[in-house]
């Protein structure tokens, strides 16, 4: 008798000590894979969602309608439509963050959203020709909190022209890009 209470005893253990040891291996695996989610995957599982966005000190309020890679797109408008394409973002209300400005988002949910497809359509350069396309104003800030108001004239593969409403054109790099807002001062004269 006391044998079998000793065994019993001893597969009691043995069954708490592996339950234990599942419980530890699931909290890590858990912790793992929050270690690999990365901000675009975090931003992605909000899209829809009012956010506020920091980028250089400049904080942004919008409904999150883009993620790509690098940038971020927000409408700061009533409108509800879906963006399908860099040419809906052309147009007054949206505003574009450079992700690697972003000091700080709030509003996110809670879920992510792995994206591995490769972003189509959706780069610096190709955002940037809708906006010169589009021939709206733009106030361009920069990460070290210069402002350029105007219209983006010329697109390079990692800078773009904004004349601005004396006619003066400025070069300005997508590296040092915080964020760009579309149509945000209307009323001057860029001709």
């Amino acid at each position: 008798m006391r044998m079998d209470r000793l065994l019993a005893d001893l597969e009691a253990a043995e069954a708490a000590r592996r339950a234990a040891q599942r419980r530890v291996e699931i909290a890590e695996g858990v912790r793992a894979e929050r270690a690999a989610v990365t901000l675009e995957d975090r931003l992605r599982g909000s899209l829809g969602s009012d956010v506020e966005v920091v980028a250089a000190a400049h904080p942004v309020r919008g409904r999150l309608v883009e993620v790509a890679r690098g940038w971020i797109a927000l409408d700061r408008s009533t409108r509800k439509d879906v963006v399908l394409g860099v040419d809906d973002l052309a147009r007054p209300g949206s505003v574009v963050v450079a992700t690697a400005a972003l000091e700080s988002a709030t509003g996110l949910r809670a879920s992510h959203h792995k994206d591995d497809a490769p972003s189509v359509g959706r780069t610096w350069g190709s955002l940037l020709r809708a906006l010169a396309r589009s021939r709206v104003t733009v106030v361009w800030r920069t990460t070290s909190g210069n402002e350029f108001t105007g219209l983006v004239d010329a697109v390079g593969v990692d800078h773009a022209v904004v004349r601005r409403s004396a006619g003066t054109p400025v070069v300005l790099t997508t590296q040092a890009v915080a964020c760009i807002e579309v149509g945000a001062r209307r009323g001057e004269d860029y001709r």
